[in-house]
């Protein structure tokens, strides 16, 4: 079996975890302000500094890829999530939480997308926009299986248990998926069937040159009208009301 959809299925699995540990902060907002007494709106802040660190901390890592590769990088991602989620879980002030959670998080959530994606366009010519479009839809996933999961574990015991045991998982499952990755092998474009180097990416763009590119923005414009309203726009599991902070 070709090795690339080894990569594949582990980002799949690794993007599922990942990603899911930061789009379901949404079905602990009511059951923490309950709790702890802490304001909806103030907890929803933890959402917005996650995904202002996972695109800061994107250049980050798609820095320590080009040097050091993918599998470093999602370990490093995979013992920072299960790190944050385990500490936010005992976090007693909201500072600490937001702290923990926003940064840890976020950070981590970067280390899965921009390493996963990138590894797995470089393991394929042949069938490239399949390989990375299904790894896309494991970060997809995670919100749909990871959000229910915390849902019912915040019932079943409270919403500390819930966040610590994703964080276990995060470390069980992401760190083993991680050994997995390995660079892939270098490819003759003409000898591949059905490829020309005019249809294959370079390997040593520079960032200056990606900016000039039109794809760039092309691919960018779109989601900055979005994007600053996806922390407001989280939901809870179940029968719970809507929590975003200011949908009210």
């Amino acid at each position: 079996m070709f090795y690339g959809w080894v990569i594949v299925a582990a980002g799949i699995v690794v993007g599922c975890i990942g990603m899911g540990g930061v789009m379901s902060l949404g079905v602990f907002l009511q059951p923490m302000a309950d709790a702890l007494g802490w304001s909806r709106a103030g907890i929803s802040m933890a959402s917005t500094l996650a995904f202002l660190w996972m695109g800061v901390g994107g250049f980050l890592w798609g820095w320590l890829y080009d040097r050091y590769g993918s599998r470093l990088v999602v370990l490093f991602g995979g013992l920072l999530q299960g790190l944050g989620l385990v500490m936010a879980s005992r976090a007693q002030s909201l500072p600490v939480f937001l702290t923990v959670y926003g940064t840890a998080a976020g950070l981590a959530a970067g280390a899965v997308y921009v390493p996963l994606t990138a590894a797995t366009a470089s393991w394929f010519v042949r069938h490239r926009s399949l390989a990375v479009s299904l790894v896309s839809a494991g970060l997809a996933l995670g919100t749909t299986l990871v959000a229910p999961l915390a849902r019912w574990l915040i019932v079943t015991h409270d919403w500390r248990f819930a966040m610590l045991t994703l964080g276990f998982i995060g470390w069980a499952v992401i760190l083993p998926a991680a050994l997995l990755l390995r660079p892939a092998p270098a490819v003759d474009v003409r000898k591949t069937p059905g490829t020309s180097a005019a249809g294959v990416a370079r390997a040593d763009m520079t960032v200056r040159e990606a900016l000039k590119t039109p794809v760039f923005w092309i691919r960018r414009w779109p989601i900055l009208p979005v994007a600053p309203r996806i922390p407001g726009r989280s939901f809870t599991w179940s029968l719970m009301p809507p929590i975003a902070a200011w949908s009210r």
